[in-house]
């Protein structure tokens, strides 16, 4: 009697099962006769070997990737036509792979060239030049500002010009560092993608060699600014001595033996009255180093606070 009820238990969760596998079929019909493909595939490929499911999800994906073609979409269509093995799908997936620039991107390089090519130059210009410099590029490159194509090299471009509009000091060291390195990479998969500038002599000196060598700047320059800032958040503050000095002893905790310029500026009472502003340089501070800061004012006001800031002069990433 158990094996009874055992059998027709299974029966019954058979034609259970069966009965929603139809009408999920029978939904992804409808979506394909809609034309609705992307939702039909999605159907199709959900029921798995159902009757004729595997096979009518190959042939949407076909349309699909015919349909990307048409549109000039290629990596979609490359994408819909990868492992298919359907109809002509491999000519198609070649021909997707080779396929000519689309003319959005055509025109993104062609506004870009001569912007890199005056930039490779070389000429030496001031910060302030170097504002205006870049925010003739912005300006040139805006009309592809939603181009796919463009956008790692206007991040990076955007994050140069962010480092302007704000007081020079270490993090505007970095972060113009950081869009440097990422403007250089930006046109290097640029290059690689869509052969930009490829044949040019000056592009490969001025952009392709040394990014590496600024890469373990910018990683070491980043790796400097976290261990001072740890520092200077985890400790309490400097010590003021004969109320007219004030000294601080940090550690060099990173792998990178580095020199710098500090800056100390000191206040009295509540940070609201500024007292002196003393730079002080520091050379080769070796990894494990550990290094003390002191400003004096030389008079019997005291010194309430202090606040650093430093700007990195030299790095050793050997």
């Amino acid at each position: 009697m158990r094996k009874v009820c055992a059998l027709l238990l299974a029966m019954a969760l058979g034609l259970l099962l069966g009965g929603c596998a139809g009408t999920d079929y029978r939904r992804a019909g409808e979506l394909y006769a809609a034309q609705e493909l992307e939702a039909a595939l999605a159907a199709y490929e959900a029921l798995g070997d159902y009757k004729d499911s595997a096979a009518q999800a190959v042939h949407i994906r076909y349309d699909l990737g015919t349909a990307a073609m048409a549109a000039e979409d290629w990596e979609t269509a490359a994408a819909y036509f990868r492992d298919l093995h359907y109809n002509d799908s491999e000519a198609l997936l070649e021909k997707c792979e080779h396929a000519p620039i689309a003319a959005a991107v055509e025109d993104f390089l062609d506004a870009l060239e001569p912007l890199v090519t005056e930039r490779l130059k070389g000429t030496t210009a001031q910060q302030s030049e170097l504002k205006q410099i870049l925010e003739t590029e912005r300006a040139a490159l805006a009309p592809f500002r939603e181009l796919e194509a463009a956008q790692s090299y206007l991040t990076a471009l955007d994050l140069q010009l962010a480092t302007m509009d704000v007081t020079v000091d270490h993090s505007y060291q970095l972060q113009w560092q950081q869009g440097r390195l990422q403007r250089r990479e930006a046109l290097l998969r640029l290059r690689q993608d869509y052969g930009f500038m490829a044949d040019d002599a000056a592009f490969e000196a001025g952009i392709a060699a040394g990014i590496d060598e600024l890469r373990q700047y910018v990683a070491a320059l980043e790796a400097i600014d976290r261990d001072i800032s740890a520092q200077l958040g985890a400790l309490s503050g400097f010590a003021v001595l004969d109320k007219s000095r004030a000294e601080l002893t940090l550690r060099n905790n990173t792998a990178f033996g580095f020199s710098a310029e500090f800056i100390l500026q000191m206040f009295r009472a509540d940070d609201t009255q500024f007292i002196k502003e003393t730079t002080i340089p520091m050379a080769a501070i070796a990894p494990g180093e550990s290094y003390t800061l002191m400003a004096a004012i030389g008079s019997t006001i005291t010194v309430e606070s202090v606040n650093v800031d430093w700007w990195i002069t030299e790095i050793d990433t050997n």
